[in-house]
């Protein structure tokens, strides 16, 4: 492993400033990318639940999820209601 370490070093060095530069933003940038790119494919698909609902049922309906700890998201000024779409089907048995 020592060895290893020392060749790498070794290669390094060989390098320019330019180029060992050049190298390191490019690795930073892939990484940041892939790190990017998982926080994204693990962020749940909204669906709506319902829309135009009215705002008193709307009311039930939002207290109804935050009893169930339920992530939500409201949109068209509270008249959409979006949740997971793993869920949606499930809770709109609930509140049809």
């Amino acid at each position: 492993m020592n060895n290893f370490f020392l060749n790498l070093s070794r290669i390094i060095q060989s390098y320019t400033l330019g180029q060992r530069i050049v190298i390191t933003t490019v690795l930073v940038g892939m990484i940041s990318s892939l790190i990017s790119l998982v926080v994204w494919a693990s962020k749940p698909e909204y669906v709506a639940l319902y829309t135009n609902v009215d705002p008193s049922m709307g009311s039930k309906m939002v207290n109804d999820l935050n009893s169930s700890s339920v992530d939500y998201k409201l949109e068209n000024g509270g008249k959409t209601i979006l949740v997971p779409n793993s869920i949606a089907a499930e809770w709109r048995m609930r509140f049809a």
